[in-house]
């Protein structure tokens, strides 16, 4: 009885090894080659609302009617002692003034709605991405710490994020070795949603898990095991996103001082932001890509 209670115990802790075992290797495998990156900001898009029809263009139309229809009458009643010849032949100069004038006041003035619509729904969609050396450690642990402590809940936030970032990045212009910068003038908050949403779901499928978020105050943390033999080597990017309400210009880079240029930019009051966003890779501060990794997933970063 002894002998079986024994065998039955061994073959328990056997089994309980071999579980696991074989949950170990799957953790493993589900986390140690994935490419970590981190990503913070937020935006304003849910919060918008439509915003109700302009009657400028009816309003400037009925003043614009009963002013001439008042004039017009005026100016009958100044004629009266003419001729009803030469009342007649005024008459209808005059109608055929005003008919050509009121319809061209009509669509002047629906032109200047239109155009001051779309002067004040005009935004700009930037976006600048950093390539730098494996060596940039530091850099990685101010955007991770950033990244922890930092309010994405407001634009006054997303502000914060934005300029804490920039200024991380222009103190390690040593570890620079490429970098990209585009502008986008859109005409409508639709299209600004529409390609900022598509421009952010782009860079983070290069990503192959978030393993540090802080976005619109939702914050996650996930463990990360870095493959060993890319310890300390190649290479790290950071992109930065911002839709921000205006016309912006943002240098080309073709060299460390238009990357900085570039940066330097990016300083935008709170008031018009309407989306920041900040992804890096790898996160882990022991993780780096490879340079195979860096030319098919960055292909725009230019050397510097």
């Amino acid at each position: 009885m002894h002998r079986k209670s024994t065998m039955k115990m061994g073959s328990l802790k056997s089994t309980i090894s071999a579980i696991v075992l074989f949950l170990s290797i799957f953790l493993t495998l589900s986390f140690a080659f994935a490419a970590s990156g981190g990503r913070m900001g937020g935006d304003a898009f849910s919060d918008r609302s439509p915003s109700p029809p302009s009657r400028e263009d009816d309003h400037y139309h009925d003043h614009y009617y009963h002013h001439h229809h008042h004039h017009r009458d005026n100016w009958r009643s100044s004629s009266s002692n003419r001729n009803e010849n030469e009342q007649r032949s005024e008459g209808s100069k005059s109608n055929d003034l005003l008919g050509f004038i009121i319809p061209a006041g009509m669509v002047g003035a629906f032109s200047l709605v239109v155009f001051v619509g779309y002067m004040n729904n005009r935004a700009s969609i930037m976006m600048i991405q950093v390539g730098l050396t494996g060596n940039a450690r530091s850099l990685k642990k101010e955007l991770n710490e950033i990244a922890k402590t930092a309010d994405s809940s407001s634009a006054k936030g997303w502000q914060l994020i934005l300029t804490e970032t920039v200024t991380a990045l222009l103190r390690h212009p040593q570890y620079y070795i490429s970098g990209y910068s585009s502008v986008k003038q859109h005409w409508n908050v639709e299209s600004v949603e529409k390609s900022f949403r598509e421009l952010s779901n782009e860079e983070r499928g290069k990503i192959d898990l978030e393993s540090l978020v802080n976005v619109n105050n939702v914050k996650r943390r996930r463990t990360v095991i870095p493959e060993a033999s890319k310890i300390g080597k190649d290479y790290i990017v950071v992109t930065i996103l911002v839709a921000a309400k205006g016309s912006y210009k943002v240098p080309l880079v073709k060299s460390i001082d238009d990357l900085k240029d570039a940066l330097r930019s990016l300083s935008i009051s709170s008031s018009n932001l309407q989306a920041v966003e900040v992804l890096w890779t790898p996160q882990d501060e022991d993780d780096t890509l490879s340079a195979d990794e860096l030319v098919e997933c960055y292909p725009l970063l230019r050397p510097i």
